[in-house]
């Protein structure tokens, strides 16, 4: 193992010769993109090892839909011990690019089990890196709109969507149906019922809230 000491400095300089064009930095060395109606979120996941090395350990993307977060933040504020939290930039969704692109075995054995330390070892799994990258990209450009992500989603299987969609989903697909001009009511029926059959009463009557919201929109 090398000697060389590798410190977050050194690892902002290696994430910065990743990062794509038209997106900007942010203090956690995740890739950002802000536009119009959307926020892109590019991050890696790693572990960190300082003064040694870190390990890359995932990557995906984390699209925020503006006008869906504000409307879910609208609601959400009035019930803030749901026990999920929320902000205005919260995700709406998230793609996974890690194994999904590399393949599982592929990225353990060439990206996850390299200590990266220095610049060769940066460079080692550089390319792969990369590769991650460039599926994300081409993703984003394929899938630009709400009704794109929406239609993809539909596409999946509810394992699927569930990790698409950002926890929790069933506020998020009903705020995308009114958005989409999609009939919502049964759904938000069928949520209320479902909360207040469990005895789960703050939920149910947040579901209410949401509805209202939405009708009056």
């Amino acid at each position: 193992m090398s000697t060389h000491v590798y410190n977050e400095e050194q690892l902002t300089a290696h994430l910065q010769q990743l990062m794509p064009a038209g997106y900007s930095m942010n203090q956690y060395g995740d890739f950002v993109k802000t536009e119009s109606y959307r926020t892109i979120v590019l991050s890696f996941d790693y572990s960190e090892f300082f003064p040694f090395g870190i390990y890359f350990s995932g990557f995906g993307a984390e699209i925020s839909f503006h006008r869906v977060e504000e409307i879910l933040n609208e609601v959400y504020v009035n019930h803030p011990n749901l026990g999920w939290g929320h902000a205005l930039d919260s995700n709406t969704f998230y793609k996974d690019f890690g194994y999904s692109v590399l393949g599982r075995d592929f990225f353990i054995d060439n990206v996850y089990e390299v200590q990266v330390e220095d610049d060769a070892t940066f460079n080692q799994v550089k390319p792969y890196l990369q590769q991650m990258i460039d599926a994300a990209l081409a993703f984003l450009e394929e899938y630009q709109t709400l009704q794109d992500f929406y239609d993809l989603a539909q596409t999946m299987t509810p394992q699927e969507q569930a990790k698409f969609y950002s926890s929790p989903p069933p506020p998020r697909k009903l705020i995308i149906r009114k958005l989409l001009s999609i009939p919502y009511a049964d759904m938000a029926q069928q949520l209320v019922t479902a909360y207040n059959d469990h005895n789960l009463v703050a939920d149910a009557n947040f579901f209410v809230e949401l509805k209202n919201h939405l009708d009056s929109l």
